[in-house]
């Protein structure tokens, strides 16, 4: 019996980054009283994938990536499968970078969540513009960019937060194993 809650604590802790990933994604596309506000709402699967692929790229696996930009897709009603591309060639990226970017001060983090995500909102606003074959030319788009990044220090600590209580338990759980 105690194996089984150990191994259900486990998989919990695994499943907790991509849960917060969509729940983020869920909260992102809630309806508000604020009028236009669900165009210009932050980016926060790019905050999720960039985040968890330099602290933990275990915990976004590229197929649950995948499945996060398809998510996306459908809960934002945008062109179906633009989100999972574009969330897998920044997880590509950003996993190629991680050795450099884990010896980094959270200010060149920043700063290169910053470029990342300009990267993304750019293919995304060129990829959605040839799907409707109408160019957009909509300042949305750039206010939700800058969102993005000024929300980014809030959510990179409210993952760092999960990240440490995440490990703890588990350096927690080996010395009760041990």
């Amino acid at each position: 019996m105690i194996g089984f809650w150990t191994r259900a604590d486990s998989w919990g802790r695994k499943i907790t980054p991509g849960g917060l990933a969509m729940l983020l994604v869920v909260l992102g596309a809630v309806n508000t009283w604020l009028p236009g506000f669900s165009a210009i709402v932050p980016l926060f699967s790019v905050m999720a994938v960039y985040y968890w692929a330099i602290c933990w790229p275990e915990a976004m696996p590229r197929w649950f990536v995948f499945f996060l930009g398809l998510f996306q897709d459908i809960t934002y009603n945008t062109p179906p499968g633009i989100s999972s591309l574009l969330l897998l060639i920044l997880l590509w990226v950003v996993t190629s970078q991680r050795r450099h970017l884990l010896k980094e001060p959270f200010i060149i983090l920043w700063l290169m969540f910053a470029l990342s995500v300009a990267g993304y909102g750019a293919a995304d606003w060129l990829l959605s513009s040839l799907w409707y074959k109408h160019l957009f030319l909509d300042d949305a788009v750039w206010i939700r960019l800058l969102l993005s990044v000024m929300v980014y220090p809030c959510v990179h600590t409210l993952f760092t937060g999960v990240h440490v209580s995440i490990m703890r338990k588990q350096a927690e759980t080996r010395r009760h194993a041990e």
